[in-house]
């Protein structure tokens, strides 16, 4: 069986619920030299998403990952950026909110850099620092980020039955009373 194949019957058994058979698949197609560098990318990636039950060693696997992907592509790089988000993301469900909103931030910051001033990869990214504005109780900011995000939505062109817009709508609907500074 070869590296692949083992990372892939890995992700299969992740999303059927058997982590301790993932676990085993994973660890089978583990990095080894001679595999690209995507490879080892995508293979911390899954083992990262696999073990979030284990948010600290989550978070160690993906700032591993974000290590070989600097290395690897530089800083200004889609996929140095997308690290920066996951890393963002591990620490949110840490609870870890200063921490979450350095990588979210510097995220946005070199997707901005790539894409310009809007571009689809935004709107997970704000709805992501909603998220966390919402969880330290700062609405006015989680507003913010909603602002941008259906200013966002209606530069995509996204219909109102897409499935990122309606999660949108009903997370809007947990935030108080926007603020009117905030419209």
């Amino acid at each position: 069986m070869c590296i692949r194949d083992s990372n892939n019957l890995g992700i299969l058994h992740a999303k059927k619920g058997d982590m301790e058979r993932a676990a085993e698949y994973f660890d089978k197609s583990g990095v080894t030299n001679g595999r690209t560098v995507d490879d080892d990318i995508a293979y911390l990636q899954n083992v990262g998403n696999l073990t979030v039950e284990l948010d600290n060693k989550a978070l160690e696997l993906k700032k591993e990952r974000l290590d070989l992907t600097l290395e690897s592509y530089g800083r200004r790089h889609e996929k140095y950026a997308n690290a920066l988000h996951d890393i963002g993301i591990c620490y949110a469900n840490l609870e870890n909110f200063a921490d979450a909103l350095l990588y979210l931030n510097e995220c946005e910051k070199i997707r901005k850099e790539l894409f310009g001033e809007f571009h689809p990869s935004y709107l997970q990214l704000w709805f992501h620092l909603a998220e966390v504005y919402y969880n330290q109780e700062k609405y006015t900011d989680s507003w913010r980020e909603v602002g941008k995000i259906n200013l966002g939505l209606s530069k995509a062109k996204l219909q109102r039955d897409d499935p990122f817009f309606i999660e949108v709508e009903k997370f809007q609907k947990f935030l108080p009373a926007r603020p009117t500074s905030a419209r």
